[in-house]
């Protein structure tokens, strides 16, 4: 015996699409880390996990318009900052052999 369906809201639609969505991304975001994480080097996996909340904030301000503060502006700018300086620090001290003094070795 068939049943007749429920009518469903528009608004209650929204919101089933919205969560399979979610979670079809959310699926697909971690079969594809996983995946792929293995063929990338510890350097760029380390600044990729770093910059995902300022490319959320970047995307966040166009996409939906938000609008972000100085403070914020300030935190990408350290967290960018904090990366390149770590990231990038000990190439260019093995490139141009600077020898940082320890203290054990005096």
């Amino acid at each position: 015996m068939l049943v007749p369906s429920k009518l469903v809201s528009a608004r209650d639609l929204e919101r089933r699409t919205l969560f399979s969505t979610r979670r079809c991304c959310y699926r697909h975001h971690q079969y594809t880390q996983t995946r792929f994480q293995k063929d990338t080097t510890p350097t760029r996996a380390g600044i990729l996990f770093t910059l995902e909340p300022v490319i959320s904030a970047v995307l966040a301000y166009f996409i939906l318009g938000e609008i972000l503060g100085m403070l914020g502006v300030l935190g990408g700018i350290i967290i960018v900052a904090g990366i390149l300086i770590s990231e990038l620090s000990d190439k260019y001290i093995e490139k141009f052999h600077w020898k940082l003094k320890i203290a054990d070795e005096e």
